[in-house]
């Protein structure tokens, strides 16, 4: 197979525009966290209806996934991929203008389906431009470090922006920013010539579906890291509440979930570079998973400083093999083709999802049975445990080894 051709500087601007989607993604995810304290007091809400707007959020944002492929496959990926940005940006604006919870938890549903419609065809669109070389890297600093980024501006720069502007005008805020970045990507945003007619609009074909549902390595490489994912968000929201009461830490504790979050920026660029550079995505999915599931068995017999240690890891490695985990659908053309991919990142998502719903749960119903000790003991093996599943799975590589396929060079533009 004739080696594929990706002008240098063009595909490095189109990574910089999709990753901006996916600031654009968690800005609008997160940036209602911070506005929880205002919006309790001026609609008389608990924390149950505070959390059941996060649930709502990720119900439309998980249930979606998979839809997203289809329609992508039905309608084109460039237009399924602004059409997320642009819903999830409009709703997550007009989230500041609802006059009540029950219209805020609407929006807030809508807001996550929007999101779901972006983040698979945004992974496929990175996969288009980078398939073959430095794609682990380039999903890295999308979805990872973008990813990160986004997450980290919603959850603590909002706060300053709603102390100014009150919560009403910081969720419109989020949203234009969300706006900017759709208008950027409508102007600016190509995929490569030889794959343009392959992700534009065509009929679904059901055979390619079925070949993508059917395929065990996506199932392993989803159900390896379903553990590790649940666990993630659980220590990123809940690690801090359980130092400041356990470990004393005080207001210092808030800072652990920004450890957690920002560590996965570097973790994401390195666990990409070095994934490509190894010729090996198994040993960075799992090694990675596993490393993430023992710093969580030690969280109980961590101390102040250990506490600190741990929650680096933590977000470091999950992210570090967050990048290889969404290069795997390109890495296997001989059974995923490009208009298969957002099907194929869709599928691996929503297998994460139910990890993502179903694991603080568990959590959560440890610390009220029998106390913290065993709430992290649980995250630990489920993490392990599931991380193990990857050992199954076929290494991409070894398939682009065995069918020939060539690597995407560079050509000077």
């Amino acid at each position: 197979m004739a080696p594929q051709m990706r002008p240098s500087a063009m595909r490095w601007w189109m990574l910089m525009l999709l990753s901006l989607g996916f600031v654009e993604l968690t800005l609008n995810w997160f940036d209602i966290a911070a506005a929880f304290p205002q919006i309790g007091a001026q609609f008389r809400l608990g924390v149950p209806e505070l959390a059941l707007l996060i649930s709502l959020f990720l119900a439309g944002y998980g249930l979606f996934h998979i839809p997203t492929g289809f329609l992508a496959a039905r309608v084109g990926l460039r237009r399924i991929l602004l059409a997320g940005l642009l819903l999830e940006s409009v709703c997550g604006a007009l989230s500041g203008l609802a006059p009540n919870y029950a219209a805020l938890a609407v929006l807030r549903l809508i807001t996550g389906i929007g999101g779901s419609l972006f983040v698979g065809t945004g992974f496929a669109g990175v996969t288009a431009w980078f398939r073959g070389r430095q794609l682990a890297l380039a999903q890295g600093i999308s979805g990872g470090a973008g990813f990160a980024i986004g997450a980290a501006i919603g959850l603590y720069v909002w706060v300053g922006v709603i102390q100014a502007l009150t919560w009403p005008g910081a969720m419109m805020a989020g949203g234009a920013v969300g706006l900017l970045i759709w208008l950027v990507n409508v102007v600016w945003l190509r995929f490569p010539a030889e794959e343009r007619d392959q992700l534009a609009a065509q009929n679904l074909n059901w055979t390619s579906v079925g070949r993508v549902l059917r395929n065990r390595n996506l199932w392993l490489y989803g159900l390896s890291t379903l553990g590790a994912y649940g666990a993630y968000f659980t220590a990123s929201q809940l690690m801090a509440g359980y130092a400041g009461t356990t470990l004393k830490l005080g207001s210092a504790a808030a800072l652990l979930a920004a450890v957690i979050v920002l560590a996965g920026i570097p973790g994401s660029v390195v666990g990409g570079i070095l994934s490509d550079r190894a010729g090996n995505r198994k040993l960075f999915i799992v090694g990675a998973v596993l490393l993430v599931g023992v710093s969580l068995l030690l969280v109980p017999v961590a101390g102040v400083v250990l506490i600190w240690i741990l929650a680096s890891v933590v977000g470091f490695f999950m992210i570090f093999g967050f990048a290889a985990f969404t290069s795997v659908p390109g890495d296997f053309p001989d059974a995923i083709p490009p208009p298969d991919v957002a099907t194929a990142e869709g599928l691996l998502l929503t297998i994460l999802a139910v990890g993502g719903f179903l694991v603080p749960i568990g959590f959560g119903q440890f610390v009220a049975v029998s106390g913290y000790t065993s709430a992290w003991l649980f995250l630990g093996v489920v993490t392990v445990l599931f991380g193990l599943v990857g050992l199954l799975a076929r290494d991409p590589f070894k398939t682009l080894r065995t069918t020939g396929q060539s690597t995407v060079k560079e050509v000077p533009r």
